[in-house]
């Protein structure tokens, strides 16, 4: 359990730093995903001679398709997210992302026979509905297009830990995280062009320590979903969005809501059902 725990302090501590580096120091997106994954694979080859393997089976078709789909699912979302984290408030932003772990426990549930329970479908429901309700303007549901953006990413996020937790029987998650970081720098570089001119020497140290931040949430996670289960680690996870609300609202001065707080409150109670009774 310690694991997940730390994963989840590691994750909003990130989140907090790359909405500071895209939101206050104003860096590109496209700038910002490519130095990011530059520097992310750069950190975790140190960590490859000792911690990294991988299977003879991972050459196999199947999982050379699994790990295309992967990449593509990550460069994805990670480009919609960067956008919608550039833009949107960090309240607003953490309301969505919050659908990720119900999309990921759905998805789980109908794949993996281990972890399947009739209470997923029920608990996604009420969340998405809290979500809507949070977006009703005057009789009217309204999403930005950048909220649009992050909903499409939170989708991509869920399907990716799909692949990652089939990869994970081939890979050790040192390996697949290394492997993951290269191969998703190289696609979006042929996707974003980046020019690197909004980067300076101080903010390039900001982004390599975010990096480095970012290496060591995600390889725990991995070792996480791996050992403890995708369900059980998506449970403990629901901390992150909980120090959001509380650094949005008591530092950054953000302004909540009551339907946005009562969404919160829903979607995570919808998260904790679905995660404890799925475990039964």
């Amino acid at each position: 359990m310690i694991i997940p725990l730390i994963v989840a302090f590691i994750s909003a501590i990130t989140l907090i730093l790359q909405k500071y580096i895209l939101s206050t120091l104003k860096v590109n997106y496209k700038d910002f995903n490519i130095f990011v994954f530059i520097f992310l694979f750069i950190i975790t080859s140190f960590l490859f001679p000792k911690f990294g393997w991988i299977k003879p089976e991972a050459a196999t078709h199947f999982y050379i398709i699994i790990g295309i789909l992967m990449v593509i699912a990550a460069a994805l979302w990670n480009i919609l997210l960067s956008q919608a984290l550039q833009k949107e408030k960090l309240i607003e932003f953490e309301l969505i992302q919050m659908l990720q772990p119900l999309f990921t426990i759905f998805l789980g549930s109908l794949i993996f026979t281990s972890e399947r329970s009739i209470y997923i479908l029920p608990a996604a429901i009420v969340a998405a509905a809290a979500l809507i309700i949070a977006h009703i303007k005057r009789h009217h549901i309204m999403f930005d297009k950048y909220a649009k953006y992050l909903l499409l990413a939170v989708v991509l996020m869920a399907v990716e830990m799909i692949f990652i937790k089939i990869l994970l029987s081939v890979y050790s998650p040192v390996a697949l995280y290394a492997i993951r970081t290269l191969l998703v720098a190289v696609a979006m570089w042929g996707i974003l062009r980046p020019s690197f001119i909004t980067i300076n020497f101080h903010k390039g140290l900001i982004i390599i320590a975010t990096a480095t931040l970012a290496v060591i949430q995600m390889v725990l996670y991995y070792y996480a979903v791996n050992n403890e289960g995708l369900i059980f680690t998506t449970m403990i996870l629901i901390l992150t969005p909980v120090l959001i609300y509380l650094y949005s609202i008591f530092i950054s001065k953000e302004k909540l809501t009551f339907k946005t707080g009562l969404s919160f409150v829903i979607i995570i109670l919808c998260i904790l059902f679905a995660s404890i009774m799925g475990n039964k």
